[in-house]
């Protein structure tokens, strides 16, 4: 085995690996990835500067680890939806009042959804945010294909408008993006929205 390979296996397992994950994630979740400064976020856990890059090599490495558990978050959260619910938009709707559930407990979503909006860490390379419109974009399609979301809906513009939805309800502030006050709003959003959507 190499090198390389074996620092990557001890970072990965490294005990305060996942405290500074954690702290990072909260922290970006509140104030963006430029205003943050990571040694500080180590610093308020009684970790060093070297216990940060044993485990990280860099404040983009920490920021992307953070974004690719998002990602696997949100994929898995939208196949176990659609495995629950037959019926696409139903899918759809529940996993919009799941995602807000977890929004004030999950420091990765809630840092996900901030970070994916964050231009300069993307270098050109397509937001993570896209994949997330792909994702509702397919599902509402597959709904059309089955009779249960209306033809001539477009199905690009309602996923990005419940990108947009999520987006701005964690840059709200905690007393708004309270869980009970979320799903109220999600109750008005939906008795809205969803008429026009249904097949």
């Amino acid at each position: 085995m190499g090198t390389l390979w074996i620092v990557a296996s001890q970072r990965r397992s490294s005990p305060n690996r996942e405290r500074i994950l954690v702290a990072a994630a909260d922290a970006f979740a509140r104030a963006g990835y430029d205003s943050v400064i990571v040694t500080d976020v180590v610093g308020s856990l009684g970790l060093t500067k070297g216990a940060l890059y044993h485990s990280f090599a860099s404040k983009e490495v920490l920021a992307r680890e953070i974004l690719e558990r998002y990602s696997a978050t949100w994929s898995a959260l939208a196949d176990r939806v659609l495995a629950e619910y037959g019926n696409e938009l139903e899918a759809v709707v529940a996993m919009t009042y799941q995602v807000a559930g977890a929004l004030h407990r999950d420091p990765i979503l809630r840092a996900g959804i901030r970070l994916s909006s964050d231009a300069s860490l993307f270098d050109g390379q397509p937001p993570p945010y896209l994949g997330r419109i792909e994702r509702f974009t397919g599902m509402l399609r597959a709904g059309q294909k089955h009779g249960t979301v209306r033809p001539e809906v477009d199905p690009g513009a309602v996923a990005w408008l419940l990108i947009v939805l999520f987006t701005g309800a964690q840059a709200l502030p905690a007393s708004i993006v309270d869980p009970a006050e979320l799903t109220r709003r999600l109750d008005a959003f939906w008795a809205l929205v969803r008429p026009q959507l249904a097949a």
